[in-house]
């Protein structure tokens, strides 16, 4: 029982405290708020004085009580306006039962009607409530209270009288004393709730931004001026458009307008421009912040600095390019040695057998299919360069070319292999396409191994149709063939390098002429596609776009 009370005790202590520095922390004592109130009871006293004076020709004490009450609110706004305000609050508040005190004693008439002005004290009361901590209100209530029931000792009032004005004072009082009991718990446990967020406001490694509804900075952390180069109070009015990246001008007001609808938005990456003028990358979670009664009142931003996430994402990024490049280096280098090594081993063989050799037209055929090796061995080392060059993104020559005529060109370079044969090319071409900007060589040197990848696959007799069209905003080289054609699983591979369709390497060529050929095509902004199935020969269309290359 004893714990229980002293916890109450405690607990009243702490209510009837003295809240100077809480009243003072929430600006009770608005200086321009109190000045204005203080005037307007002085406008209203010197209208109501005259009234009351010219309706009272027989209380000789009107003029100097109203006179007294002027000089009073003058006092009391002058020292509003300077660091006295607390004084001038006191008289504010005391004013009132001051005056009722001199009316009653100084007005002519009956005491019973004099009695009347006592109701007057609730209003000091409700001042004092509003001004005032709830020490002194209790106070003045206490004071208001036996005021009154010292007319139960006036002789000639009778008890009757005066004790409806005690219960109304008593009553009044308890009722505002209450209400400002509440205020008080209500005001400390504001307070207390805006000293923790103002703690986590300026101690938060994350940098916080409130804006209002148009972008304007209203109040910024330590952390979001640190962050930026700027004081806070440099942050403070300046619109969200001179911090972000010109870039992201756009999709920031974007966020702004999806905010203001309450539309949910998840986190979102952004570049923002320090004082300095140099950018780093943020993460920001934004929030539109709503009053109790559901209206917007302003915009708070959690920002987080991700550049060294960013340039951690770079270098791993970087890494994994590397890796990738590092593999494929392998194994381009394994396959290139592995083709390499059978002309030189067939080159080594012939060269054994000319010295093994009798007479001269044995050693004429070994030296001829030694030569054979050697061609074919140079024009891998040439393939292997071309290769490498397109892999090193080595500058391409563009100038305005006509595509029909390097077709034209590649055909003659490679019509000195159908002399063996009994192929048919058969050239369409669009004489009414545009010039576009190309790099003749290595145009020439794509379509090249396409039209030597149609005929190494083609049958004798069999036929390669080439023709160009245009397709769109593309220009288009179709080149058909009546081959073999290319099986549903092979068509995943034809554009790997030294990709065959045997494991074994019976099949012609080196298995770089179809990634040459891609390279190309992709260094032009191209693309290049493949329709084919076994049996039923090949087509390949190159794509160059003309918007690009005119």
């Amino acid at each position: 029982m004893s714990s229980i009370l002293n916890r109450w005790k405690r607990y009243w202590q702490q209510i009837i405290q003295s809240t100077d520095n809480l009243l003072q922390a929430e600006n009770q004592y608005d200086k321009r708020l109190l000045s204005t109130l203080t005037v307007a009871l002085l406008i209203a006293t010197m209208i109501i004085s005259p009234i009351w004076i010219a309706s009272n020709p027989n209380f000789k004490a009107t003029l100097p009580i109203s006179v007294g009450l002027v000089f009073a609110l003058l006092i009391a706004w002058y020292l509003i306006r300077t660091q006295h305000a607390r004084i001038g609050v006191y008289i504010l508040v005391g004013l009132l039962p001051c005056t009722v005190a001199a009316v009653i004693v100084t007005a002519p008439g009956p005491i019973m009607d004099r009695m009347l002005s006592l109701n007057f004290l609730v209003v000091s009361i409700l001042l004092a409530s509003i001004l005032l901590d709830l020490r002194a209100t209790v106070i003045l209530a206490i004071v208001n209270i036996l005021g009154t029931s010292a007319f139960f000792f006036v002789p000639g009032v009778p008890f009757a009288i005066t004790y409806p004005y005690v219960v109304y004072q008593a009553l009044m009082s308890a009722l505002l004393i209450v209400t400002t009991i509440m205020r008080t718990v209500y005001l400390r446990r504001l307070h207390q709730s805006e000293r923790r967020y103002r703690s986590l406001f300026e101690q938060s490694n994350d940098a916080v931004f409130m804006l209002n509804l148009d972008g304007i900075h209203l109040e910024v952390n330590q952390r979001a001026a640190d962050m930026l180069g700027y004081t806070p109070e440099e942050l403070a009015g300046l619109s969200f458009k001179e911090i972000v990246s010109l870039s992201d001008h756009s999709s920031s007001e974007a966020v702004l307008d999806n905010l203001k609808t309450n539309t949910f938005l998840p986190p979102y990456e952004r570049l923002f421009r320090k004082k300095d003028g140099t950018e780093l990358s943020v993460e920001i979670n934004a929030e539109l912040v709503r009053d109790t009664d559901g209206q917007p009142i302003h915009i708070q931003s959690i920002v987080r600095d991700i550049s060294e996430r960013k340039r951690a994402q770079e270098r791993a990024q970087a890494q994994a390019l590397e890796q990738e490049r590092m593999q494929l280096l392998t194994n381009f280098v394994t396959n290139a040695s592995h083709e390499i090594r059978t002309p030189l081993a067939l080159i080594n063989t012939n060269m054994y057998l000319m010295t093994k050799a009798t007479d001269e037209q044995q050693r004429q055929r070994y030296a001829q299919q030694g030569e054979r090796s050697v061609m074919q061995l140079r024009k891998l080392v040439d393939m292997i360069l071309s290769m490498t060059k397109l892999d090193s993104s080595v500058p391409l020559a563009y100038k305005p070319s006509d595509i029909n005529s390097l077709i034209s060109q590649a055909m003659s370079h490679i019509s000195q292999r159908l002399k063996d044969t009994t192929h048919t090319i058969v050239f369409d071409p669009d004489i009414s396409l545009p010039q576009l900007q190309l790099d003749e060589h290595w145009i020439s040197e794509a379509v090249i191994n396409l039209l030597d990848n149609a005929i190494r696959f083609t049958p004798e007799g069999g036929t390669i149709s080439v023709r160009t069209y245009r397709q769109d905003s593309y220009v288009v080289i179709e080149i058909k063939d009546t081959g073999i054609g290319i099986g549903e699983d092979a068509l995943a591979h034809i554009f790997e390098r030294f990709w065959r369709l045997d494991e074994v390497h019976t099949t012609p060529g080196f298995g770089l002429g179809l990634p040459i050929a891609e390279a190309v095509v992709k260094r032009h902004s191209g693309k290049i596609e493949v329709e084919s199935a076994l049996g039923s020969g090949s087509i390949f269309k190159v794509s160059l776009p003309i918007a690009e290359a005119s």
